[in-house]
């Protein structure tokens, strides 16, 4: 079987890159739980700067970061998880 049990968790990470030579402003970094998952508390969800917004523990939503301003070769990371709905 390739799929993931039912009560099991996925950690997603969601990585921007600035690959050009001047500051991008006003950097956002979103995506939503999947169907037939919530999000998952247990671990957190991170941004490697900025402030994320997730869905309560249990919830399924939008999970954002919002970074801000990624100067040339900087790069950030959003992580979360959620569980697989039983």
């Amino acid at each position: 079987a390739d799929g993931v049990a039912p009560g099991s968790c996925v950690r997603y990470r969601i990585t921007a890159t600035n690959a050009g030579v001047a500051d991008v402003t006003d950097v956002t970094l979103s995506d939503a739980t999947p169907a037939y998952t919530t999000y998952s508390a247990t671990s957190p969800a991170t941004v490697s700067q900025g402030s994320v917004n997730a869905p309560a523990d249990g919830a399924a939503g939008q999970v954002e970061a919002i970074v801000g301003t990624l100067a040339p070769g900087q790069a950030a990371t959003l992580s979360f998880g959620v569980r697989i709905d039983p």
